[in-house]
């Protein structure tokens, strides 16, 4: 049993080996040049500090400028999010509503077999781990209680 214990973890170990080597993400496709500082972003970064100055100049208390301040961060996070919808599309295509960051990524499936492989390493380890032996002793005969004398 301990000779079959052996070979099947060395087993498990070519295969983590071969795993990691033959299941190795392909280098990511060459992607074309987006400059996200370009005339269009920087004209409409341009007019919103404009209109924030403009804004802010007329306030005259803090409620004033808080609501100013709202005004230039949400037109500021629209123009962001003008920025990531070229980029996604510069990308390939993938500025559609359907389409996520995540696709964007190098997927590697080597953490998931992997892992499979220690579930079956340790499934192969516990199958064949030695057996308890039970001892079988003959049992004894236990000795008689004395009696206690009469006081």
């Amino acid at each position: 049993m301990q000779v079959a214990r052996q070979i099947g973890l060395a087993v498990v170990v070519l295969a983590a080996v071969a795993v990691w080597f033959l299941m190795a993400p392909s280098d990511p496709e060459p992607v074309s040049v987006f400059d996200p500082t370009s005339k269009t972003y920087t004209s409409l970064i341009d007019a919103t500090i404009s209109d924030y100055d403009a804004n802010n100049a007329r306030t005259d208390s803090a409620p004033q400028q808080q609501v100013v301040n709202g005004w230039v961060a949400k037109d500021l996070l629209t123009i962001m999010a003008y920025q990531n919808t070229d980029l996604l599309d510069a990308v390939g295509g993938l500025g559609d509503q359907n389409a996520t960051a995540s696709t964007l990524a190098v997927r590697d499936d080597r953490t998931p077999a992997l892992l499979l492989l220690v579930v079956v390493a340790v499934a192969w380890f516990g199958i064949t781990a030695p057996t308890a032996r039970v001892r079988t002793e003959p049992a004894t005969p236990q000795q008689p209680v004395p009696e206690e004398a009469p006081v």
